[in-house]
This record gives C-alpha cells, structure tokens and sequence, in this order.
C-alpha cells in the first residue's frame, strides 16, 4: 500500500515521470553551478590577477591546485554518494561552493584566494555540482538513460555559452569582487530548492526507473515467464569487478586525457585571447560561442552513444 500511495503523490496518472524533474532541476544547477565554477570563472583570472598583483604562474597554480582537489576528491565523493545519497551531498557541496564564493569576494591575499577557491569553493564543487548531479539522474533511467544524461552534460555546455556572459556584463558594472558575491549567493539559494527536489533512487518513493509501473511477485513471475515484462533490467557491477575490466581502464584513461587537455585549455583561454589582442568583451563572446557550438554536438552524440 505504501508504494502505491507513494507512487500516487510523485508520479500521478498521466503525469511526468519524476525522473524528469530530477533531470530538470539538476540542470539548472549544473548549468549555472558549472558555468560559474568550472567554464566560465576563468574570467576572473585577470581581474583577480591583477588586483592582487600576483604573476601568471601563481595564478595557474591556484586553477591546478582546484583542478587537482577534484581529481583526488572525485572517488571519496562517489564513495558517499554510494553511502548517503545524492541529496545530502548536492545540499551541502552547493552551500559549501555558494558561500566559499561570497567569501571569496572578500579575499585580499594569495594565500586567502588558494584557501578559499582551491580548498572550499573547488571542494563544493566537486561535492554536489559535478559528478553527484550525474550519479543522481543516473539512478532513474535505464532505458532512456542516454538521453537524460546527455540532457544533463548539454546544460553543462549551456553554462559556458551564457554565463560566462552574464560574468563578463557583471565584472565589467560592479567589478569582480561584487559579480562573485553575486555569484555565490545565487548558487546559494539555487542549491536550496533543488536539493528539496532531488532524491536519491526511485525506489525511495515507490517507484521504479524510467517510471515502469511496480509489479506484484505474481505479475513479475509471469512476465519472466512469457518474455513479455517491460521493467527495465540493468547489470550492475562491484568496485571490484569494474577495476578488473578492461573497459573500465579504457574509460579512465580517455576521460583523464580529455579532461587534462580541455582545462589546460579554458584556465588560460582569456589571456591568451587577450594577448591576441581581443579586448575582454570580445574574448568572452568567443568563449560563449565556443561552447554554444558544443551544445548541439553534446547533445546528439551523447544519445546516439
């Protein structure tokens, strides 16, 4: 009874399948938690850099050492979400990157800014804002799990094409230290509702992924039997298991390749814009369109993948 009350009150008759809301709502914080932490926050580095009189080096050190707190942090955080869930981890990673942020603002020093944005805001980050959105869409889907998942990585792109264009009006208004704090409390107050939102499994309000309706032992046995069910069916692996493929090291290994590459990338991409001769409206706007054009292509691959 329990389940079918429960199935009554998220997903009703001819209702949307709460998978997707949990897909909207992890967009709109990846689009906006990513685009300002991850794509679109290297519009900052000259402003910061500048203002703190620091060398181009130490600047880069402080995107390396946020960069390499999410390499090391990405198995422990996996390991929690495995342990509590999505939702504790999207609620206080995102508090913990919202206001790391607004106290970022207010950062006067080198060693204030390596603290605050390597050591708190980065770790927010990787808490709630990357990896933990997608473990949390993953749960619901199996039949239609590509295409929730290339949903949630477009908006990803989506940030980097319009946020980094809302950071760039905002520095060039109120300067950098107001646009962060801005930026901070914005996050803030997004984590909020869409962690009220999120929930860990389908199976923790009643139902099942990609919304197949619940079967009694009876109906399940039978459907076996006949070859006929429609409940989607996925193979899950150990920790263990998945380290002794070959595929899973295949995986690792592209994925550690591209990330290297993209990040060396876009940290610097506004002073080497810059150098180039681009003045910082124009180098966002190439920025902005650089990732505009990877939303498309996110998007088909990842389904037809």
């Amino acid at each position: 009874m329990r389940s079918r009350r429960q199935r009554n009150e998220f997903t009703p008759p001819n209702r949307i399948f709460y998978g997707w809301w949990i897909v909207i709502v992890s967009s709109i914080l990846g689009m906006f938690g990513n685009g300002s932490i991850s794509n679109g926050f290297p519009r900052f580095f000259e402003p910061i850099r500048s203002d703190l009189g620091i060398s181009y080096f130490r600047m880069s050190l402080v995107f390396s050492l946020a960069r390499a707190e999410g390499g090391v942090g990405g198995p422990v955080v996996g390991w929690l979400v495995d342990r509590y869930g999505a939702r504790p981890m999207i609620f206080f990673g995102g508090l913990l990157a919202g206001i790391g942020l607004m106290f970022l603002s207010q950062a006067h020093s080198y060693w204030a800014l390596v603290f605050l944005f390597a050591g708190v805001v980065s770790v927010g980050k990787t808490a709630a804002l990357g990896q933990t959105l997608m473990a949390a869409v993953n749960q619901w889907f199996i039949r239609r799990k590509a295409l929730a998942l290339s949903t949630l990585m477009t908006s990803f792109a989506a940030g980097g094409a319009f946020v980094v264009l809302l950071l760039d009006f905002g520095i060039s208004q109120i300067g950098w230290r107001s646009t962060i704090f801005v930026t901070g409390l914005f996050i803030t107050l997004l984590t909020i509702p869409v962690a009220l939102v999120i929930r860990s499994r389908p199976e923790d309000i009643g139902l099942l992924p990609d919304g197949d309706p619940p079967l009694q032992d009876s109906d399940w046995e039978n459907s076996v039997v006949s070859g006929q069910t429609s409940v989607s069916v996925e193979q899950n692996f150990t920790v263990k298991q998945a380290l002794s493929t070959n595929s899973f090291w295949l995986i690792l290994l592209g994925v550690i390749t591209r990330v290297s590459a993209t990040n060396a990338i876009i940290v610097h991409i506004f002073p080497i814009l810059e150098l180039k001769g681009l003045d910082e409206r124009t180098a966002s706007a190439y920025v902005a369109f650089m990732f505009l054009m990877a939303i498309p292509l996110r998007f088909v691959l990842g389904v037809a993948g």
